[in-house]
């Protein structure tokens, strides 16, 4: 059975960089929706940003931390669909990255689905935000193409063999072992409670697009981590793409958000199912070299590196599964820079 349009939608982290663009696609299709942010994070800009599509259409609530008992048991009632856009903690944390990383992440993923279990009655689907940090391994084998099929079990192993032998953890393997244990407690959940309601992941690789609303002051946009590199080599911070050797897969922040409202809509039919959402391969020679011919007026300040000499993934993806279960046409990198750009450009010139 379809969810239709009209009926409500909860948004867990609503003011999150996904989780605005994920209300905004609810909205545009004719849903209510329903937007949780955790205490004092400010609001006021996307309750405004969101009155184009009518008084009443977007109410947001104030909650607590996201891994605190029963956070969500007041939310859950009364809506028909949950997309839930976790909390995420990334970067360098003090202290063991099990009590302060990954077991947060687990608890607050099992907060919202128990509370869904439990309290939200109307609710007929969950869709879930993983990320594909789930899924590649850093120890990837030259050639080797990366499915839904996939978990990346070594960043779990890597954490815990660190923790025997009293080895410092990397904070980046740290957050990718949070990904993979937050999304594997989710089809635990399903297994065994069997809940009435539909569950989805959605598995997008780097995510970056324009930031809505439109940013008021430069930390309004560099508190988005996809998008500050955009910002260095905008503003000539970033001197030479060569010295950033990332190489990866790429996918708008749209059609992340568009992947969780047509999961929604098709119901029962994608229950169970996880879905990479990758539009393709993704370097920093790249962004330069289409940011100098789409603005030549910055080419003096814009770092232009070695032209057309690009860095290719090791991890290959395939994400032709959100292409034909949700009919997802990812957006050309190209237009997704410059929409990236167009978005906050006004605050660096």
């Amino acid at each position: 059975m379809t969810q239709r349009p009209g009926k409500k939608v909860l948004v867990t982290g609503v003011a999150s960089y996904i989780g605005i663009h994920v209300a905004d696609q609810f909205l545009q299709a004719g849903y209510h929706v329903l937007g949780t942010v955790q205490t004092g994070e400010r609001t006021d800009h996307i309750v405004k940003y969101f009155l184009k599509y009518g008084h009443g259409k977007f109410v947001v609530q104030e909650i607590g931390y996201p891994a605190e008992d029963n956070v969500y048991d007041f939310v859950v009632q009364g809506v028909d669909i949950i997309a839930h856009v976790p909390h995420v903690v990334y970067g360098s944390v003090p202290g063991n990255p099990m009590i302060h990383v990954i077991e947060p992440a687990v608890k607050s993923m099992l907060t919202l689905l128990n509370s869904a279990h439990q309290y939200g009655t109307r609710v007929k689907h969950i869709v879930i935000t993983s990320n594909l940090a789930s899924i590649l391994h850093l120890d990837t084998k030259p050639g080797y193409e990366y499915s839904e099929d996939d978990w990346n079990d070594w960043a779990m192993a890597t954490v815990e063999k660190n923790l025997r032998i009293g080895n410092q953890n990397d904070p980046i393997i740290a957050y990718c072992a949070s990904k993979y244990k937050a999304e594997q407690a989710v089809w635990e959940f399903r297994k065994q409670y069997t809940p009435r309601f539909a569950i989805t992941t959605i598995i997008p690789s780097y995510v970056v697009g324009p930031v809505i609303p439109r940013p008021e002051t430069t930390r309004d946009v560099e508190d988005v981590s996809s998008v500050r590199h955009f910002i260095r080599y905008f503003s000539g911070e970033a001197q030479d793409p060569r010295l950033n050797t990332f190489s990866g897969n790429y996918v708008s922040v749209v059609d992340v958000a568009l992947a969780h409202v047509k999961a929604a809509q098709l119901g029962k039919a994608v229950d169970g199912e996880r879905f990479i959402v990758a539009a393709g391969e993704f370097c920093f020679q790249q962004l330069a070299d289409i940011l100098r011919e789409t603005f030549p007026e910055r080419s003096e300040i814009i770092a232009e590196g070695h032209p057309g000499q690009y860095t290719h993934p090791v991890q290959l993806v395939n994400s032709t599964k959100a292409q034909k279960v949700l009919d997802i046409q990812y957006t050309p990198m190209r237009q997704v820079i410059v929409d990236t750009i167009e978005s906050f450009k006004h605050l660096y010139l």
